[in-house]
């Protein structure tokens, strides 16, 4: 290790590893899960706990510590009268913190389980998104089981995707008199009460909800709704080529590309989307692109450069919607215009060729000086395998997590299903029962240890080596533990990913 540390450093090795996450078999009393009723919680919120134990425990006494960091800051003990059993927490006053709640059942044969508790009163300084894609006919209790779920992982975010009714017209019906159900562009059948009740329990849970759509995509006969042919985007300057997004012949349309520049269209969508927001209460906008199309040209034959426009399109929003605004940049196409915009934060979808874990390292780290903002990263991992049944290869899914945790971002993962493709509504891939239990650990880490994570702080050329059969790099290689190092606070942080058996660098895991 590199000599020249900081006076009164505080040296923190963060080791995010392939470990087994084994705990001891219980005979006796143990804890099944534990739970926390919200999110995210404001300064001043209690947080309610929730601990389903296998097994009666009468009158066992549960104590419970709670940590920030590596500091132990409150702890209080109660004995089990029923099961499950609850009780509650009241954090300090500080905004934006992480805690871990570490609870022991004490008993003949102790048992020790784990949540974490984020306390912020904004979800965009510590974003984890996840994402909603089915709106079938579904029971509260339904809406409520897939959102305890995602609660568990402590997602504070829902980009709510293809929840509308068309591209260039999100609201079929009024707002007097809305649509009961309608056909989104796969020829789904979306119901408004599913899409509603979502919203309604996710702000329950203090989970922000974003209405999903293109900024620039309109079905063929558009015209009919008022969408002027003229305001397409086309391949030639004669105008005889419009550029679209081709889609399955049994889908309601292609995707015609708009000009975002065009004024027209710019007060177009903002209306139409206004009139979708007065009857859904989502919180804001998710701006959906299609990545670098090429060379573009409006009507007039004038070349059209598709990241100028991105900047003054969510300036726009902003001032016409108010509320949270992300806007996809794909494979960072545009990202520059968009981090310097009112956006909640960095969104990265990643294609080739940024393949490497040390790609998606890359990204976060250059999303980070580019705006200052969180990010965060739809990467799809297994892509390869999902166009067909199948399970998620553990392994791949958690280091991917892994790099992505220690490097500061956040990765769009979690919904009704793990996201393997980049239609969200695709669940051919399933998560096993280990992969489930492993992955709750995980975002429990991110949480508790958010403030080393992500709360500001440089990357720096420190390095750690090793001197024994491991070997520890600072670039990531095959066989051996890959180290980085950044600076928050008075604290140096040492990352370790463990690819000593890794058989791939490429994160996709496409093999």
């Amino acid at each position: 290790m590199k000599k020249e540390l900081l006076p009164n450093l505080k040296i923190i090795i963060i080791v995010l590893a392939l470990s087994s996450f084994v705990s001891a078999l219980q005979s006796g009393p143990s804890f099944l899960n534990v739970t926390t009723d919200k999110a995210r919680y404001s300064p001043h919120e209690l947080v309610h706990f929730s601990a389903q134990l296998a097994g009666d425990a009468p009158a066992a006494l549960v104590y419970v510590s709670y940590w920030h960091l590596d500091e132990e800051i409150d702890a209080q003990s109660f004995t089990i009268a029923t099961n499950p059993v609850s009780w509650t927490w009241q954090p300090p006053p500080l905004d934006h913190q992480g805690y871990l709640a570490e609870i022991v059942l004490q008993t003949d044969e102790p048992d020790t389980t784990w949540i974490a508790v984020d306390v912020s009163s904004e979800w965009n300084k510590f974003p984890r998104y996840g994402f909603l894609s089915k709106y079938p006919d579904l029971s509260t209790l339904q809406i409520d089981n897939t959102l305890n779920e995602l609660v568990r992982h402590h997602i504070n975010g829902l980009q709510f995707y293809d929840w509308h009714y068309k591209h260039h017209l999100p609201l079929k019906g009024t707002p007097e008199q809305p649509a009961e159900f309608w056909p989104d562009i796969a020829n789904r059948t979306n119901y408004r009460a599913t899409v509603a009740g979502y919203i309604k329990t996710a702000h329950e849970r203090n989970m922000v909800a974003l209405s999903y759509n293109l900024l620039y995509g309109a079905y063929r006969d558009a015209a009919t709704d008022g969408v002027s042919n003229e305001w397409r985007l086309f391949k030639d300057q004669a105008g005889a080529q419009p550029d679209r997004h081709d889609l399955p012949a049994s889908w309601a349309s292609d995707i015609y590309l708009i000009d975002p520049a065009n004024p027209q269209w710019l007060d177009y969508i903002l209306d139409k989307t206004a009139l979708a927001f007065s009857v859904f209460d989502f919180d804001g906008w998710h701006i959906d692109q299609l990545g670098d199309r090429g060379v573009l040209y409006d009507y007039a034959g004038q070349e059209v450069s598709l990241p100028e426009a991105f900047s003054p399109f969510i300036a726009s929003t902003k001032k016409s919607l108010s509320g949270s605004l992300v806007m996809n940049a794909v494979n960072q196409f545009g990202q520059a215009q968009i981090a310097a915009s009112p956006v909640d934060f960095t969104y990265t979808e990643v294609w080739p060729p940024h393949d490497s874990y040390s790609a998606l390292v890359s990204i976060i780290r250059q999303n980070r000086a580019t705006g200052g903002l969180a990010t965060v990263l739809a990467a799809y991992v297994n892509r390869a395998r999902s166009a067909q049944p199948g399970t998620f290869n553990t392994p791949g899914v958690l280091l991917a997590d892994a790099v992505i945790f220690a490097a500061g971002g956040a990765h769009l993962e979690l919904g009704e299903h793990l996201l393997g493709n980049e239609y969200f509504p695709n669940d051919n891939l399933r998560m096993s029962d280990d992969l489930r239990r492993r992955l709750i650990v995980y975002y429990d880490f991110l949480v508790a240890y958010q403030n080393l994570l992500r709360d500001g702080g440089d990357f720096s050329q420190d390095y750690l080596q090793s001197e024994g059969e491991v070997t520890i790099r600072n670039i990531a290689r095959r066989g051996s533990v890959w180290g980085f190092a950044r600076t928050v606070g008075q604290r140096r942080v040492f990352h370790l990913i463990n690819l000593v058996k890794a058989t791939s660098l490429e994160w996709r895991d496409d093999a």
